[in-house]
């Protein structure tokens, strides 16, 4: 098995070799490479629902407590998750958040046009302070109408706590799906079972 970096470029070899689908199996998991959007159709048009289901993450359905929809594995709790978010984010109620997107809009334009400079906490490496800027600006901005049409508190700045404490679980979130960071789980089950 190639490490993960040459594991793209591995599958579009086996693709080429064996076919649109391919079936690899990995420890205790079988992986299924769809390697074509006609094979993709192929497989959920015709599978539907018993396709469905995500590859296991041990770490982030335990982060998430098994409730994120991104990390949902089972069909009928990923279902109603995803029925839960079209009645949420229906035509009819949508439109209701016009308003407040249009306020967060304006703050927005008004944040790139007086702010050259962000918190050093939002910085990014490399990055000039416009572009510094621009991006910690559509982050609040972003963050703001999710926290408002989520839970009805807007994010006024940069630096508000909300924000602050969004981005500092994001990335030890990130942190934990970064491959080698921890033991295989995922691939040798057992491990999840030892203490430590």
């Amino acid at each position: 098995m190639p490490n993960a970096a040459e594991m793209p470029f591995k599958f579009m070899e086996w693709s080429r070799k064996y076919g649109e689908i391919v079936s690899v199996k990995i420890c205790s998991s079988t992986m299924i490479i769809l390697s074509s959007p006609r094979a993709i159709k192929v497989v959920v048009d015709k599978q539907g629902w018993a396709t469905s289901s995500r590859p296991a993450n041990y770490l982030a359905g335990l982060a998430a407590g098994g409730y994120h929809i991104l990390f949902a594995r089972d069909a009928p709790r990923l279902r109603n998750l995803k029925n839960a978010i079209a009645r949420f984010f229906s035509p009819t109620n949508s439109l209701g958040r016009v308003p407040v997107q249009a306020a967060e809009s304006t703050q927005l334009l008004q944040e790139l046009m007086t702010q050259p400079e962000v918190p050093y906490s939002f910085r990014l490496k490399g990055n000039s302070a416009n572009e510094q800027n621009f991006i910690a600006s559509i982050r609040r901005y972003t963050h703001s109408v999710a926290m408002i049409t989520t839970y009805g508190q807007r994010v006024p700045s940069l630096t508000s706590p909300q924000m602050q404490g969004f981005y500092q679980m994001l990335h030890r979130f990130l942190h934990v799906q970064l491959l080698g960071v921890y033991p295989p789980i995922n691939l040798v089950p057992v491990l999840s079972q030892s203490s430590g």
